[in-house]
């Protein structure tokens, strides 16, 4: 039989593909797979074609006897041929069997998976013949195709085969017939089967990091923990150890994936990433993960380390909605982290969904938290350098706990450009854009600094000396002290005025801020933010403290007294200056009170502080109050009156902005005062019938 010269087809082997496909008509016919005659018949036809073969004769391969003896001569024919060969997928494969190691059959399997995807006619051939054939059965037909044992074909593609271990095959679950145990990760079969150069095949899976914009110096508040990064990498590199796993997490945006690229600027070593996208569009976590695992075999004669960022969707919760098909099996993974012969450093946002079996194969791991204040300023101050940003406004934006490393540079480089537009608007502007940025993460906006100059120890009514209590209290103590006491006595105003007088942030919690939504969510929230505090050497006030340290003997369910306890074990462990305030002191848990230091009380104001405020608030307004002994007569006949009193009074006024008469204020804290009278006579509840 006499095959027409073809001309010199260099992309792929069509000799060897009508070779293959000739084979797998031909079981297909013994075996009475055919499922589309009228299409198998067009696609072979096509196939044959391409290689100079007349088949106008072949009208249908079931009952033309003669065409299969046909068929039995051109392969023989064909198969001469194929052996000299060669195209750019062939020569592909070639060179990247040689880089990572695969046998003749594994490459041979990886030519087979290209032509399908690349040449559709072939493609069509062999995935619509059999399509709903099983895994088995599709074993059974590459078997046959390269003349082998059907168990060295079902080694070669199960899952602690190369294939799939370096990532070239991914797994497809829920598949059936040829994409059950030949589908290639994504975009391979493009690459392959293109004349690029070498190295931008490594490109697409994983690129060299870019470098650092940061130094080592800038990290110096996490110092500990880099230099044992640094001389873990270090040793294990040297040592060519395999297995090797840093695990970074922490908040968006306070430089993790910086941190990194730092880290590896310190060693001998190229970082490369693993690719997050392709063509522009986002990749599965699986396609990420092959992605990985082939990054893994071609970078291991090289002196590298990996960088896995954004590793969520490999490691799913156990609420997640992903298919069970995009899910990688904890074999995989597990096999993976022991055995990887590069070094990765992989970095996640958070943890809680990460199994404690994947958790336990890291070497390392490191919460990297938002900078401490004085850095967070240090951060501020040099990247606002030249825009004329005030030093209070640095102290106000440093104060927010979720302004983070990137959100600093981003809102700077913004600043700069605007600088000229915003002018005297400047800091007021860039205010508006940091406060809709928290907003979008949902996190409260920035709150101006606070005045407490106006606040004197003199006009405190508390049971303890709170003047001499300010003057004990410095920085490096260790206390722990409950204001207790009315609403509007000037318990949180007391831990503003120590803060202000030490020159020491004060970090503010309330119950809405901790109490979380899950069981436990609030114990972890209250851990979270000692923590915190404690990073930031700080002086940490917890207001209504009653919501968290009510007595365990009338909770109700278990998770409410979980909850006394987190914060019972992080009060006693806490070494700098706490405050917790309630107004329902009766309510407190008995072992909550032997935890404190102090416990000082702060109670409505007696005669002579009231007169004196009373006085206060005239002279701020510059008027001399007439008929004095009348007015105090009367002043000393209202009880139960609070500094708060007197603020609610000044910020409606100022509301109204109108001048206010002796006669209209003593009105004023009469019906401040009744209504907490009328609670008391009404209901038996609220400030006054507690105290």
């Amino acid at each position: 039989m006499k095959i027409n010269k073809t001309s010199n087809l260099n992309v792929i082997c069509h000799y060897r593909i009508a070779s293959w496909a000739i084979k797998f008509i031909m079981k297909a016919i013994i075996e009475h797979n055919i499922e589309d005659q009228f299409r198998s018949i067009h696609d072979l036809k096509t196939v044959l074609n391409r290689i100079g073969y007349n088949t106008d004769h072949i009208v249908s391969i079931f009952t033309d006897e003669k065409l299969i003896f046909e068929m039995e001569v051109l392969l023989k024919e064909i198969q001469l041929k194929e052996k000299d060969e060669t195209s750019i997928v062939s020569q592909n494969i070639e060179w990247l069997g040689t880089e990572i190691g695969l046998s003749k059959i594994e490459r041979q399997l990886l030519e087979l998976a290209t032509y399908i995807e690349v040449y559709n006619t072939f493609g069509r051939l062999l995935r619509l013949t059999i399509s709903d054939a099983s895994h088995s059965s599709v074993i059974s037909y590459i078997s046959s195709i390269f003349e082998v044992s059907y168990q060295d074909i079902s080694d070669t593609l199960n899952a602690n085969g190369r294939l799939i271990k370096s990532g070239l095959f991914a797994r497809r679950f829920s598949s059936r017939g040829f994409e059950s145990v030949m589908s290639l990760i994504s975009g391979l079969s493009q690459q392959l089967s293109s004349t690029q150069n070498k190295k931008d095949f490594f490109s697409t899976y994983v690129f060299r990091a870019s470098p650092p914009a940061l130094r080592l110096s800038d990290y110096y508040y996490i110092e500990n923990f880099y230099s044992i990064i640094i001389e873990y990498l270090e040793i294990s590199l040297k040592k060519k150890r395999k297995g090797v796993n840093i695990l970074l997490y922490g908040t968006s945006g306070t430089g993790k994936t910086e941190l990194a690229k730092v880290i590896n600027s310190q060693l001998p070593s190229k970082l490369y990433e693993v690719a997050h996208e392709q063509d522009g569009d986002p990749l599965l976590g699986s396609e990420r993960f092959s992605f990985y695992q082939l990054g893994q075999q071609l970078l291991q004669n090289k002196p590298s380390i990996i960088l896995f960022d954004e590793i969520e969707d490999i490691f799913p919760s156990i609420f997640s909605l992903q298919k069970k098909s995009e899910n990688l099996g904890k074999a995989l993974i597990t096999t993976t982290l022991e055995n990887n012969p590069i070094p990765t450093i992989w970095i996640s946002n958070h943890i809680f969904q990460i199994d404690p079996a994947y958790l336990r194969r890291f070497d390392l791991v490191f919460e990297i938290k938002v900078p401490p204040l004085d850095v967070r300023k240090n951060m501020i101050r040099s990247s606002f350098k030249s825009t004329g940003i005030s030093r209070e406004w640095i102290e106000k934006v440093a104060s927010h706990k979720s302004i983070s490393p990137a959100l600093i540079s981003n809102t700077a480089n913004i600043a700069k450009l605007l600088n000229t537009d915003f002018g005297e608007n400047l800091e007021k502007n860039i205010d508006i854009i940091l406060n809709q940025l928290l907003k979008a993460v949902g996190q409260k906006k920035i709150s101006p600094l606070k005045n407490t100059t106006d606040y004197n120890l003199a006009l405190i009514n508390s049971s303890t000396n709170i003047s001499a209590l300010s003057d004990l209290l410095h920085i490096g103590s260790s206390a722990r002290i409950c204001l207790y006491g009315p609403s509007g006595t000037g318990k949180t105003a007391f831990a503003e005025h120590i803060s202000k007088k030490l020159g020491i942030p004060l970090f503010v919690k309330r119950a809405s801020d901790l109490l979380g939504s899950y069981v436990g969510e609030t114990e972890a929230n209250i851990a979270k933010a000692f923590s915190d505090a404690s990073d930031d050497e700080v002086i940490f006030l917890i207001d209504e403290a009653d919501s968290f340290l009510q007595k365990r003997t009338k909770a109700n369910n278990s998770w409410e007294v979980s909850q006394v306890n987190e914060l019972l074990t992080q009060m006693e462990n806490y070494q700098g200056i706490l405050f917790c305030t309630t107004n329902l002191m009766k309510n407190l848990d008995g072992a909550s009170l032997r935890r404190f230091d102090l416990k000082v009380k702060l109670d409505f104001l007696t005669k002579e502080q009231a007169w004196k405020l009373f006085k206060n608030f005239f002279r701020e307004q510059r008027i001399t109050i007439k008929q004095k002994n009348k007015v105090r007569q009367e002043l000393d006949c209202i009880n139960y009156i609070t500094p708060g009193d007197f603020a609610i009074i000044k910020r409606s006024n100022k509301l109204f902005q109108e001048k206010i008469s002796e006669e209209k204020l003593l009105q004023r804290l009469k019906e401040e005062v009744s209504f907490k009278v009328v609670q008391k006579q009404s209901q038996g509840i609220g400030f006054i019938s507690d105290f």
